[in-house]
């Protein structure tokens, strides 16, 4: 039997149309990346006898996945033809710290569990969650029963660009790390890179960190053109309820130094040209020393979030010549506007303590904010004399650690202040042994 109309999926049908049988001959998918195979598969249709509902249920299932917009079918003489839309909310996957495989195999294992798994996602559909359950099955293939979180991962502007898949529980541990194919020159430095990494966990931002500390080794000395695999996870072993696994980076190119052909810095309203020229960290003809250049731009931060200008951004403006081995640098700053102090948190001490500080404290909320007037309390309650010697005393012994929190939204700063007994180093003095 063959049918002679077109059906569409919007189209008016009498009451008795949902149990009407159709033979289509084929079946066939368009506008997805995934194989014809996976999509009939997913849809569990077969050439063959096929019921509205069945071709309605086909759709449903196919949107409700997240990973299409719109699905549009029709049924043209013996061909049933699904026409679908990827959603534009689809983004690609990325792995952490799951040091058994690369991103290729662990791509490849989840798609053998979840149904049109193809290394990508719609954040807010349901084969999140489906990821989740498969690598929790695949981890436990290696003995580990781990709890897996998810991270968004946004570009510069904060648009979400990737889903971030990384292991929370039992914790991922460095437990060594090796830069090859670095000089005789570096060998101390890079050592201790090495050093510090080890125990570190192993989520991306520390890896990010520990690759931009080998870089830097070679940036303080100019060599701006070094290249750094990506590091690779060594075997690992499930000690003391860790995982923990070595890491290897690979220095691919150490590159050439490059020096300083020129520095610009018109002025502003904060600092004159001629201050610049004799208080910039950097010069014309000085090694490209990426601390200097750093160091130059905190001198033209510095007096503008004085002012409350705590957005203040500096750009060095670069201007790189690789054939000769050389780059300007042009200072511009960009105040941006002014924040203002929002919220205080008191960590660690008690109410009548907390009341104290707060009696000295300098920027009350939607004051201009200025960071050193937030710890000019100390100063100020230390030197009170007002019958708060006990306060003042206990509070001597504590360390205060300041956490501030810009939201560039409001143009405001939360501060929390988190209070820590200080470390106490004896006097050899003032010990007196006990004579028995």
């Amino acid at each position: 039997m063959r049918a002679l109309a077109v059906l569409f999926v919007a189209a008016a049908l009498s009451p008795s149309a949902p149990a009407q049988t159709y033979f289509p001959d084929t079946i066939t998918f368009s506008g997805a990346s995934q194989s014809q195979q996976q999509l009939l598969a997913f849809t569990g249709l077969q050439p063959g006898p096929v019921t509205k509902m069945q071709m309605q249920a086909a759709t449903d299932r196919l949107t409700g996945s997240g990973l299409f917009v719109t699905v549009k079918y029709e049924l043209d003489d013996n061909v049933l033809r699904f026409t679908l839309t990827p959603s534009p909310g689809v983004l690609p996957v990325i792995y952490d710290n799951f040091p058994w495989w690369d991103t290729k195999t662990l791509n490849t294992l989840v798609a053998a569990k979840v149904p049109l798994f193809a290394g990508a996602l719609y954040p807010e559909g349901p084969m999140l969650q489906q990821v989740v359950d498969a690598l929790t099955e695949v981890l436990a293939t290696k003995g580990v029963a781990a709890k897996i979180g998810t991270s968004p991962v946004s570009d510069e502007h904060g648009t979400m660009i990737a889903t971030l898949f990384h292991i929370d529980a039992p914790p991922v541990v460095i437990a060594s790390l090796t830069v090859e194919g670095a000089g005789a020159a570096w060998v101390a430095a890079i050592a201790q890179v090495e050093k510090s990494a080890v125990g570190k966990g192993s989520l991306s931002g520390v890896r990010e960190s520990l690759a931009a500390a080998i870089r830097e080794v070679y940036t303080r000395r100019g060599y701006l053109d070094v290249a750094i695999a990506e590091p690779a996870w060594g075997t690992p072993k499930l000690e003391d309820g860790k995982i923990v696994a070595p890491l290897t980076a690979r220095i691919t190119s150490e590159g050439h130094p490059y020096t300083v052909s020129a520095v610009h810095f018109a002025g502003d309203p904060m600092t004159s040209a001629d201050v610049f020229a004799a208080q910039a960290k950097i010069h014309a003809g000085d090694v490209a020393d990426s601390d200097a250049v750093a160091a130059t731009v905190d001198l033209l931060k510095a007096p503008w979030q004085a002012k409350g200008y705590e957005g203040v951004n500096v750009n060095s403006g670069a201007v790189v010549d690789r054939a000769q081995h050389t780059v300007a640098y042009t200072f511009t700053v960009d105040p941006g506007v002014v924040y203002r102090m929002g919220t205080l948190t008191l960590i660690g001490l008690n109410k009548r303590q907390e009341r104290q500080v707060l009696r000295y404290w300098q920027l009350p909320k939607g004051a201009v904010f200025r960071s050193g007037l937030t710890q000019a309390w100390r100063g100020v309650y230390l030197r009170s004399r007002a019958g708060q010697m006990l306060v003042a005393e206990e509070l001597e012994h504590m360390e205060p650690e300041y956490d501030y929190q810009a939201n560039h939204d409001t143009h405001t700063v939360n501060v929390v202040v988190r209070f820590k007994p200080a470390k106490v180093v004896p006097n050899p003095l003032d010990f007196h042994p006990t004579w028995h």
